[in-house]
């Protein structure tokens, strides 16, 4: 979470291209942590925008 406010980082996109070059294991946390660290703000068939919780 650090790095999320030390970058500024307002949203976070995960999509296809994501899913072929992350493991599984990895994309979970998006879900795992939404509404606590980031809130899911659009969905578009795989494509998933967080905005980032400050």
């Amino acid at each position: 979470m650090a790095f999320l406010v030390k970058y500024n980082v307002r949203y976070i996109v995960v999509g296809q291209a994501e899913s072929v070059y992350y493991p599984g294991a990895g994309l979970l946390k998006f879900a795992q942590y939404n509404g606590v660290f980031w809130t899911e703000v659009f969905r578009d068939g795989q494509t998933i925008i967080y905005a980032v919780n400050k």
